[in-house]
């Protein structure tokens, strides 16, 4: 009679389709993870590392050679999949000019000296000063933007409409924009 203590999952464990599926697994895994942006909340990409190792050896992989080829097909669709979703023309492509709620048009207009006059739409009901955040975008993740913390700028008001004349913004870096209304 075997011994089942030696025979983890019924043998499964060290089978060509268990090393296929801890690939698949483990790629799968470390993919969403970059996706999500857990990587940077988590050890940074030493977790991915770990997860693209130790998950593949735990399902029976033990040929560095195997090992090496996986890394370097996650290098190549990790690569891909960031040039595709944050490539120039995709980031064009999902700029909004338009924005939700109280919030109606937004116009931005650059001037002679380089500034840009920003004008926004207000028609909710809370009142008080507007106010602008204009931080830079430091890293993305899909959907998650990581951006640094920066104070607000006063817009003028004239009825429903808000200005902020004189904005700066640094040439060749990704900016995002956001509104409130404030006391």
């Amino acid at each position: 009679m075997e011994d089942s203590r030696r025979a983890p999952y019924g043998g499964f464990m060290g089978t060509t389709a268990a090393q296929i599926l801890g690939i698949g697994l483990a790629l799968a895994t470390v993919t969403g993870m970059l996706a999500a942006g857990i990587y940077r909340n988590f050890c940074l990409f030493a977790f991915v590392g770990i997860v693209l190792f130790v998950v593949p050896k735990i399902f029976g992989v033990k040929d560095v050679k195997i090992m090496t080829v996986m890394g370097i097909v996650f290098l190549l669709l990790s690569t891909l999949l960031g040039a595709f979703a944050f490539s120039v023309p995709a980031i064009e492509e999902n700029d909004e000019s338009n924005m939700d709620g109280d919030f109606g048009s937004l116009v931005i207009v650059e001037q002679a000296d380089g500034t840009y006059t920003v004008s926004v739409t207000y028609t909710g009901e809370r009142t008080g000063t507007m106010q602008m955040y204009v931080p830079k975008i430091g890293t993305t993740s899909f959907r998650v933007i990581s951006t640094g913390t920066v104070d607000p700028v006063e817009m003028t008001g004239a009825g429903t409409v808000y200005t902020y004349n004189g904005l700066k913004l640094d040439s060749g870096e990704l900016h995002a924009m956001y509104f409130e209304i404030g006391p």
